[in-house]
This record gives structure tokens, sequence and C-alpha cells, in this order.
């Protein structure tokens, strides 16, 4: 399929190991920066705006979000943040997503971890619209995405990305390729390098809370709009 049919990936890394695999092939990548989060401007009346800014907070909000499955690792973000907690860190921390569909059988054993962390989590949104999505990220001081594997484009840090919230994400060559040239991501190698990254975020938090984000929609949507055009020019 990939010599006859003309097809788009989201990353150069899978394009660079199709071509190694099979040599000539008609896979193109597609620069996806900024499309994950057309559908919820769209949907929230904001997708002409200029700019948008951040919700002020008093305490930082840390998010965790995502389609839950065991792909991602929960568990290992709340037993770093209750450390943190423990130590007598402030902060906010909510968790959204519901559970990834193809790993129905997980439900119980993440049913089960929230259950252990109850005391840490301020608030469990479950499931949430795709015009909730702004509001989440708006109001989101850090994100943390604790995963045992990539599965490819992550859309979450894509959303991350285009809101600008400061993210600590796991190393791997796909979050890689996302964040590169993105000062506020920081990929993580170790249990401890979250911690020390998490740590070292809630410690300036005064600093970066003065700088209140003012994200540049119109900007960014030009971009997106850009970027797409290679579908239609794709014969």
């Amino acid at each position: 399929m990939f010599k006859n049919v003309a097809t788009f990936v989201l990353l150069n890394l899978y394009k660079k190991r199709i071509d190694d695999a099979i040599g000539y092939n008609k896979v193109h990548f597609l620069n996806w920066k900024y499309l994950e989060t057309v559908p919820t401007l769209y949907l929230n009346e904001i997708i002409n705006f200029h700019d948008i800014k951040t919700q002020d907070s008093n305490i930082p909000t840390i998010l965790m979000h995502g389609s839950w499955g065991p792909q991602k690792n929960i568990e290992l973000g709340l037993m770093v943040l209750k450390k943190l907690k423990d130590e007598g860190e402030e902060f906010k921390l909510v968790i959204s997503g519901g559970i990834n569909h193809h790993f129905p059988d997980y439900e119980i054993k993440f049913k089960e971890i929230l259950r252990s962390y109850s005391g840490l989590i301020d608030e469990y949104l479950g499931p949430i619209t795709e015009r909730e999505i702004t509001k989440i990220f708006l109001e989101a001081s850090l994100l943390i995405l604790p995963y045992n594997a990539p599965g490819g484009l992550s859309g979450v840090l894509e959303q991350a990305i285009f809101f600008e919230v400061p993210t600590i994400a796991i190393d791997f060559p796909e979050f890689r390729e996302q964040a590169a040239g993105v000062g506020f991501v920081r990929l993580a190698n170790s249990v401890s390098d979250i911690e020390d990254y998490v740590r070292e975020f809630l410690m300036n938090w005064d600093a970066y809370n003065a700088r209140q984000r003012r994200i540049n929609i119109s900007k960014k949507i030009t971009q997106a709009t850009d970027n797409i055009r290679v579908l239609l020019r794709n014969d």
C-alpha cells in the first residue's frame, strides 16, 4: 500500500522508518502542529479570535489528561505528586479523561488507582467533551504525561503545545520530535527526573504565575492552515 497509495504520517520519525524499510514509497510527512486544537476552538467560537489569555490561579493546577489505558502510567504521576505533597508542596491536582475503548478491562484497575490516591486528587472530571478541552488547558499550570509507551503522535501533547502549558513527558523519540524547539516541554528519563522537574516548577511558581500566558490563536491557526494545504496539493 505504501508504494502505491499516497499516505500521510504525522511524524517524520515514521516516514524515515518506512523509507529505510521499503525504499521508494508514496508516504509523506504531514505537519500536524496546532491542528489538534481546531475542534475545541471552533466549538468554543474562539477560532477567529486574535488571542486569548489563561485563567488566573492562586495555586498551581497540575493536570493529567488522556484516554486512560495500560499504555499510560497514571500511577507513576500520582506517586511522584504524593511524595511532593507529603513534603509540603501546594498544588491542585485535576485528572480528566475516560478509559481508552481499546482497553475496557483497564477500567477496574484505573478506578482502584484513583481510590488509592483519592486524598491527593482534587478533581476527577471523567470523560470530557471536545468543547471542554479549551477550559481545562487554559486553567492548567502544568501538564504531566506519564506514559509507558508513546503510541504515535500525542494529541494531549499537541493540545499542551498550542495552549503553551508547561509539560513534563517521558523521553520517547515521538515526543522528542513533537517537542523539538518547544522550551516549556521537558522530557524525563527517570522517575527522579519527573520529581525534580515538578519540584522545580513548583518552586518557581510565583515567578511563572506573574507571567500570564496569552495565546496567539490567529498566528497558530494560520500556520495550521498552511500545513494542511499539503493534502490539497497532493496528486
